[in-house]
């Protein structure tokens, strides 16, 4: 959960700032070898990535722009259980809202950048 991923239960932490590069390269690392990724790490990656770009998109589109949006497009298109995706992106919600997310202001924390939960149950994500 060092970056949010949704890989078990909520856990409390102590809210931590993720720099720009360490994100755009931990996710372009992950998106090299997604060949190799399992159904649960794409569905985790997927709930993720979403999570990130409905709920704080400026910070999304200044950290990953065209890698995140390709690789949300291309994890859409793999098989995915709608329930389980709604289940990891709550999740992935809650662990996000912890961490001081990169924008081009600087970083960003707290529920949604634009002040609502949006639509969290939105599948497929989009």
């Amino acid at each position: 959960m060092r970056m949010g991923l949704p890989d078990g239960a909520i856990r409390p932490q102590a809210h931590r700032i993720i720099e720009a590069t360490e994100a755009r390269t931990s996710v372009a690392e992950v998106v090299a070898d997604r060949d190799l990724l399992s159904q649960r790490e794409r569905e985790l990656l997927l709930a993720w990535l979403s999570a990130w770009q409905h709920h704080w998109p400026s910070s999304f589109e200044h950290t990953l722009g065209s890698l995140g949006s390709s690789t949300i497009t291309w994890l859409r298109a793999q098989p995915a259980d709608p329930n389980r995706f709604l289940k990891l992106r709550r999740i992935a919600i809650e662990n996000l809202s912890r961490i001081h997310l990169p924008t081009d202001r600087g970083p960003v924390t707290g529920f949604d950048e634009r002040g609502s939960l949006g639509d969290a149950n939105a599948f497929p994500p989009g």
